[in-house]
């Protein structure tokens, strides 16, 4: 996955495509893309979702019911996931220090290691690490595999 598509005006839905040809894969990367939108705008949930639900998702061939459950669910339990991910992050750290790109990554794939215990550990954090590398480099990348590696243990002991 080497490129990210951002489409905002409904002239540009039908040019988007998947980015990444798988349906999972695709609703994690547009989980973190609407918990930024979430994050940055602070416009409502509702509003979001229903962006994401009618436009993006039905372009790009996502998983719907596998975002909105990421995408909700990192809203409904943002508190708990901060304290969480938090706790699990160097000393010298704090969430507020990240960017949206971080927390809104950090959030969705902190919700998937919590409510979808069916997937595979491996497979989450690979998935969001993936999706890491689309976004940032070598260093930020390793902050985020540790802080997951971290979370993903306490919420799957």
């Amino acid at each position: 996955m080497s490129t990210v598509i951002e489409n905002n005006s409904a002239a540009d839905t039908d040019k988007e495509v998947s980015v990444t040809g798988n349906p999972k894969t695709e609703a994690r990367l547009m989980a973190v893309q609407a918990l930024y939108q979430y994050l940055l705008t602070k416009e409502g949930q509702e509003d979001i979702l229903r962006q994401f639900v009618s436009r993006h998702i039905p372009a790009r061939k996502g998983d719907s019911k596998l975002f909105e459950i990421l995408f909700k669910n990192s809203i409904s339990e943002q508190e708990r996931y901060i304290e969480l991910l938090q706790a699990n992050m160097a000393e010298n750290w704090r969430w507020d220090r990240l960017g949206y790109v971080e927390q809104a990554l950090l959030l969705a794939a902190t919700s998937e290691l919590d409510v979808r215990q069916d997937t595979p550990l491996k497979v989450v954090l690979n998935e969001f690490i993936t999706i890491a590398h689309s976004y940032f480099e070598q260093p930020e990348v390793a902050f985020i595999n540790g802080v997951l590696d971290k979370a993903a243990k306490a919420l799957r002991a």
